[in-house]
């Protein structure tokens, strides 16, 4: 079960100590479970489209100087070759997403909708990720 766990999330289990309450597998895929993990949304377009095409560095601006006004933590990034599309679960998206690729990646789904509606020529979804590191890798 742990090596399955594994692959599903891409991550490994942590390993504890033997004792009498996860003794069995699903005990410890539950635990796992209880993990904290971050459900991050993003936005995908090939790397010419969203940074020649669109006026994205604008939105992104404009965001920023809005959070800064709020003092508001950023919730977004962007990233060129997003590392996150490698996961198994996304090899479809992959697939379909032109190369060079590029993402808008936030914790903020709203924003992430928003963008869609105002880019139009975008693959949307979301991952889980321990980090911020992670998803933005």
């Amino acid at each position: 079960m742990t090596a399955k766990i594994e692959k599903f999330f891409h991550l490994p289990v942590p390993s504890l100590p033997p004792c009498t309450f996860f003794t069995s597998s699903t005990s410890l895929y539950f635990l796992y479970l209880l993990i904290p993990m971050t459900t991050y949304y993003y936005v995908l377009a090939s790397q010419k489209f969203l940074i020649e095409e669109e006026p994205l560095a604008e939105v992104l601006k404009e965001r920023t100087r809005h959070y800064q006004e709020q003092e508001k933590e950023l919730d977004f990034w962007f990233v060129k070759d997003p590392a996150f599309l490698n996961l198994a679960l996304l090899q479809d998206v992959k697939a379909k997403c032109p190369k060079p690729s590029a993402a808008v990646i936030s914790t903020n789904k709203q924003f992430i909708d928003w963008l869609k509606l105002r880019l139009e020529f975008v693959l949307t979804g979301d991952f889980v990720a321990d980090s911020v590191s992670e998803a933005i890798a």
